[in-house]
């Protein structure tokens, strides 16, 4: 954060500066009150809005990292904020710029899925499945893991509960990514379908295993509340 500072303070105009800060800010609010006040002594605001505004900033205006801070952005747009606008039009520009990055059109698979435009998505799902069969193998294989995500809300919004086990059971069985989001979505999501075929006992499983994402993803809470109480479309 000291050098960042520095070569902010000696050119103000250098806007690729508010990704790393925007970052860092951002990071820094998602933290526990007691970590939050030992940032606070680096002069951060605990802030998660000024985090975003300075990460929309570098997004808009920065000569390098806007596609990096583009991507991480998206993210947070769809994961923790969940502000599917915001985060459509960050991935869109990605994709129109970079069509043929093997990692975008997942988030946008993934948005549409969220958004439950299920048409959308039947049209964009060929675009993902090019990416599947091509490219070295850890690359096929974290878009396969993707890929078969977003098959299975779209199997979830039809009630297909087997196909979901079926596709969310080799997700978590076969999981090597760097972080662990996505493990926890499938297991929520195959929980959700175990609750909706009266098999409890392996809901609750899953729920548990949610708990190992961090508490800022809403899918946190939504595990809390059905270890509590079963799930049921009436919700």
């Amino acid at each position: 954060l000291k050098y960042i500072r520095k070569a902010h303070s000696m050119d103000p105009n250098l806007m690729d500066t508010y990704t790393p800060i925007g970052l860092i800010e951002y990071a820094s609010c998602l933290t526990p009150e007691p970590i939050q006040w030992l940032a606070s002594w680096a002069g951060l605001h605990g802030d998660c809005d000024i985090g975003l505004e300075n990460l929309d900033k570098a997004n808009n205006h920065s000569y390098y990292s806007w596609i990096e801070g583009s991507f991480i952005t998206s993210y947070i747009y769809m994961h923790i904020e969940r502000n599917y606008i915001n985060a459509e039009l960050l991935i869109d520009r990605l994709l129109n710029r970079f069509p043929g990055h093997p990692f975008f059109p997942f988030i946008k698979g993934e948005l549409l899925a969220r958004q439950d435009k299920w048409i959308e998505l039947e049209i964009f799902m060929q675009t993902m499945q090019n990416f599947i069969n091509s490219g070295p193998d850890i690359q096929r294989h974290e878009c396969t893991i993707k890929y078969m995500y977003i098959e299975s809300m779209k199997a979830f919004y039809d009630t297909d509960y087997k196909k979901v086990i079926k596709n969310t059971s080799y997700i978590v069985d076969n999981y090597n990514m760097e972080f662990d989001w996505l493990n926890g979505f499938a297991h929520l999501l195959r929980g959700k379908s175990y609750d909706m075929i009266g098999h409890r006992a392996s809901a609750i499983n899953d729920y548990k295993r949610v708990l190992d994402l961090d508490s800022f993803y809403p899918e946190y809470n939504e595990a809390v509340s059905y270890l509590k109480t079963p799930f049921s479309l009436n919700k």
